[in-house]
């Protein structure tokens, strides 16, 4: 299996391994919080202490509020960042026509072949060991099972279709 990995720089993977930790350490401030406060009989106010059981929920709900709205700070910094980062890139852009040529040899086969795998409706396809496809099941033509491997020379790296 191919992946397609690019190369990053230090600094966005510096960037973005921080950012993670950060996140990691307030979910699990969060997590250890609220574990301690349900075992030592109910929710406490965190810094000072307001009369009333509602001015305590009160007083919780500001604070998850006010983390909610930090958080919420960051990523969206860091969604604007990354989008000011990628506006270089036209990832948007049409792919280029091909030829029947050019996706019969992706596909290993002819272009006979390949005609005759568009016209069918119901179609098994059978790959090898390498992924590579080996042979066709065609169910309404005359030949049910066609092994499909192209006899012709295949099309330079450049006139491939991009996988």
């Amino acid at each position: 299996m191919m992946l397609i990995q690019t190369q990053q720089h230090w600094l966005p993977r510096l960037l973005n391994i921080i950012f993670t930790l950060l996140a990691w350490a307030a979910f699990a401030y969060l997590m250890i919080d609220g574990i301690n406060t349900l075992l030592h009989g109910g929710p406490r106010p965190k810094e000072f202490s307001l009369p009333g059981e509602f001015f305590a929920t009160l007083h919780s709900l500001l604070w998850y509020l006010v983390m909610a709205a930090a958080l919420s700070a960051v990523l969206l910094g860091w969604a604007k960042y990354n989008e000011r980062r990628a506006a270089r890139y036209h990832r948007r852009k049409r792919m280029p026509d091909i030829t029947e040529a050019q996706l019969a040899a992706s596909f290993g086969v002819s272009v006979e072949v390949l005609k005759m795998m568009q016209q069918e409706q119901v179609l098994v396809l059978f790959n090898d060991g390498e992924g590579r496809l080996s042979e066709a099941s065609f169910v309404r033509q005359d030949c049910h099972n066609l092994d499909v491997r192209s006899t012709q020379a295949p099309l330079p790296e450049t006139e491939l279709l991009a996988v």
